[in-house]
């Protein structure tokens, strides 16, 4: 019971099977309905993985000068990556794998007429099938062609003449004469629908019928989700009868759709919890909007703000660090500072233009300190 993993698909941030509002949070603990209440002092460590659009893959092969009347051949070998798994490029090899072959037979000289020759050739058979397994496009004397999903990888390109062959059990038989290259590698998505109902949420039966449980759970078609994995750890002293001693440690796994992001992380930060970004290692902070004004700023409070390197790394917690009174009137209990940056002064505050006080933002594990100054 005291080691497990939940996984949360947050669509909104208002859970329809009561109407509340689904996350929320108070300085020392983290809500979400129906998953669990998090109290900050035992949440080990909180880690998010950001959406990835992914990058449709392009190789470009470069036609030479031809002879005319002769025949030459196009040869296209399409892999896919290893979460991919499209039966139509299921074979007998290990790797899933798909070849194209092309042939035509040169009307001209001219290089760039070949590339125009053989992107007829190639669209003519994917209307004729009615399905484009990739895109392309002449330029000039090069073939310039584009993956149409994220997973497919360029394995290689070629093209050969054919002559004819003193081998007389070989005829006819092809010489190469042009290898292509990947110019954009491709990249994998992380988060969208494809890679959501693929590795979180099959759409089985039971979860797509009428009056299925968890509906608003389900990935959403233009959906971009980021994963927070949270690590819960919790001392237990056997009186529950269930451990004898030591502690219990569960992870909860939230992805999060990206109108519902803001909200996650205010009150992420509003608990005062640390996050790391995956694949980002900030290497600089800089603390902006530092001065705050006696007669302006003591109502509302001032809003503090940072930049990262590298930029827009989220989920700063700020804090106090200690005061600096000049005139020695400043009462140190009339100053606050949210986790999420604000800071205010109460009434009989006793501040003079001439103290500081240490502020803190931690930001992805990487400290920054700074001072807010005052003045009148």
């Amino acid at each position: 019971m005291y080691q497990f993993t939940t996984t949360t698909i947050i669509n909104n941030n208002v859970d329809l099977s009561t109407g509340l509002t689904k996350i929320s949070a108070t300085s020392d603990k983290f809500q979400v309905l129906r998953t669990g209440t998090f109290k900050t002092i035992n949440i080990e460590s909180l880690y998010k993985n950001s959406y990835k659009a992914g990058t449709l893959e392009i190789a470009t092969i470069t036609v030479p000068t031809v002879v005319t009347g002769d025949a030459y051949r196009l040869e296209l070998n399409i892999k896919l990556t290893g979460r991919s798994h499209d039966a139509e490029y299921a074979n007998f090899a290990l790797a899933f794998q798909k070849p194209f072959t092309y042939e035509i037979i040169a009307s001209a000289v001219t290089a760039s007429v070949a590339a125009t020759d053989f992107a007829a050739a190639i669209t003519a058979e994917q209307t004729r099938y009615g399905k484009k397994y990739f895109t392309v496009v002449a330029n000039g004397a090069d073939l310039v062609f584009t993956a149409v999903d994220k997973y497919q990888r360029f394995d290689f390109a070629k093209i050969s003449h054919e002559y004819a062959s003193t081998n007389t059990m070989v005829a006819p038989a092809y010489a190469l004469v042009a290898t292509g290259s990947v110019t954009t590698a491709g990249v994998e998505p992380f988060g969208d629908y494809v890679w959501m109902v693929s590795n979180i949420s099959i759409p089985t039966l039971d979860k797509t019928r009428f009056f299925a449980t968890l509906q608003d759970e389900r990935p959403t078609i233009d959906g971009h989700y980021n994963q927070y994995t949270l690590k819960y750890k919790v001392e237990k002293d056997g009186g529950d009868g269930i451990v004898a001693s030591g502690y219990s440690i569960t992870n909860h796994v939230f992805y999060v759709e990206s109108a519902v992001v803001s909200a996650f992380e205010t009150a992420i930060v509003g608990a005062s919890i640390p996050m790391d970004t995956v694949g980002t290692a900030v290497t600089a902070i800089t603390i902006a909007d530092n001065t705050f004004d006696l007669s302006a700023n003591t109502a509302a409070g001032l809003q503090l703000s940072y930049t990262s390197t590298p930029a827009s790394v989220t989920g700063g917690v700020w804090s106090l660090t200690g005061v600096n009174t000049v005139a020695g009137t400043l009462d140190a209990t009339k100053i606050s500072i949210t986790p999420g940056g604000l800071f205010t002064v109460a009434t009989g505050h006793g501040v003079a233009a001439a103290d500081t006080i240490g502020v803190k933002v931690v930001v992805d594990g990487y400290t920054k300190t700074g001072d807010i100054t005052f003045q009148a």
